[in-house]
């Protein structure tokens, strides 16, 4: 079944007939309607049931973000936002996003997942919050005033396994 079609009885006309399996759930009216993988292999989130699928929040963002990036959650005049983290500002790390966004488009934040949206990583290696929303392999200095925030482990040249620390400031 490559193409993801499948036969069932029209119940009206007793006829067969060729349907196409869902990629993508758009609710009730697809109840009890035969599902398909994507082109990754897996399962659309909108197929599976609530509390099912890693840890998102959508958020307005004030500021370009990209794919990859680790980003902070924070208070913008009394609305929640999302902006890069940063080691050196004190902006720690609450999530990271998969997709570009621009300034003012609403976000979704991945908050304990698989950020597999990077590049040249080092399989097995711990990896630290950097500067505006990057990954790093070192941790910041002793003294620099920075935070140290352990992010998680690559667990491919492009994936690293998210498990976001408490920061700890360097002074």
């Amino acid at each position: 079944m490559a193409n993801g079609k499948y036969i069932r009885v029209n119940d009206s006309t007793g006829l067969l007939e060729e349907l196409e399996a869902l990629e993508v759930s758009t609710g009730v009216a697809d109840a009890s309607k035969p599902i398909k993988t994507d082109s990754t292999g897996k399962l659309d989130l909108s197929l599976m049931p609530v509390g099912i699928g890693p840890d998102t929040q959508d958020i307005v963002c004030t500021e370009n973000l990209s794919s990859g990036e680790f980003v902070n959650i924070y208070n913008n005049l009394g609305s929640v936002a999302v902006r890069k983290a940063d080691r050196s500002n004190g902006r720690q790390a609450h999530g990271f996003v998969i997709q570009n966004y621009t300034a003012a488009q609403v976000a979704k934040v991945y908050k304990d997942s698989e950020n597999n949206a990077l590049t040249g990583l080092t399989i097995g290696a711990a990896y630290y919050l950097g500067l505006a929303g990057a990954a790093t392999l070192t941790p910041p200095a002793a003294g620099s005033g920075h935070l140290l925030q352990a992010l998680g482990v690559a667990m491919s040249v492009t994936e690293i396994d998210v498990e976001i620390e408490k920061p700890i400031t360097r002074n």
